[in-house]
């Protein structure tokens, strides 16, 4: 088997189909056949086959290894007959291009139940997001990680625990083509609603009707291993915020666990 040197060193450039590149900069062209592991089959155009390491690869081939590997997996070389369908054509290069389009909507409205301090209800609430696709290439294995941000005013006055400030989640896109719209929702988030007696006042001296608030939303889409794209609302607390693309979206954020409202240092 040569080595990645020398294939990038004795072939001369005859037939297309593709260029492929190593980590120095050098340049093949070559045809890819086959992926097994961490290790890719590439055809170069004197009709030799040489497999190689993944990782001696650029960084734009490997993801384009491991886009071809999925689809490959997924159609099947040589199933068109079966199927209807063949293995499609992955770009060289995608020019990642969307426009999102995002709503908050109300997903569920709760009934009001009594407390100690007043009347309380729990409303549902997510947000519905459009991904027009403007790549020119129509693309599937997209995914749309997001976090939901509340300021949990009415929460935290009948929570013992400090309620969570935001909610994370992860879903997959279906394949969009060039130009056309794929509607995501997120899950659901619990937000309260609390009426407080006119006789009540809690412990800080305060005795205002309290409501969580819907502050926004972070959205960041992924193509296999790859972010190609962020969202984030046009408010503070989203703005300010941090996540690092190696923290899962739920991560710190995980809701309490389901449990009758508790309230904190009441006094009349």
């Amino acid at each position: 088997m040569l080595s990645i040197l020398a294939i990038f060193t004795l072939m001369p450039a005859v037939a297309k189909p593709r260029t492929f590149t190593d980590q120095k900069g050098r340049k093949i062209e070559a045809e890819l056949v086959a992926v097994a592991g961490k290790k890719v089959t590439l055809r170069l155009t004197n009709g030799k086959d040489y497999t190689i390491p993944i990782g001696t690869l650029s960084k734009d081939d490997q993801f384009f290894v491991e886009v071809w590997a999925d689809m490959e997996k997924k159609f099947g070389a040589g199933k068109a007959g079966e199927s209807g369908k063949s293995t499609p054509v992955i770009p060289d290069n995608i020019d990642y291009q969307f426009e999102f389009e995002v709503d908050k909507k109300r997903t569920k409205k709760g009934s009001m139940g009594k407390v100690q301090s007043g009347e309380i209800r729990t409303d549902e609430w997510g947000f519905e997001v459009e991904i027009e696709n403007r790549s020119r290439v129509t693309l599937e294995r997209l995914e749309m990680s997001y976090r939901i941000y509340v300021d949990p005013k009415a929460s935290a006055k009948v929570e013992i625990d400090s309620p969570p400030k935001f909610f994370g989640g992860r879903v997959k896109v279906n394949p969009v083509a060039d130009r056309a719209i794929a509607m995501v929702k997120t899950k659901s988030v619990p937000l309260k609603i609390l009426e407080l007696d006119p006789n009540f006042v809690f412990t800080d001296g305060s005795r205002n009707d309290l409501e969580d608030d819907l502050e926004g939303v972070w959205i960041k889409l992924w193509h296999g291993k790859k972010k190609v794209a962020e969202y984030k609302s046009n408010n503070s607390t989203v703005k300010k915020a941090k996540w690092a693309d190696n923290e899962t979206a739920d991560q710190d954020a995980e809701p309490p666990e389901d449990q009758e409202t508790k309230e904190a240092d009441p006094k009349e």
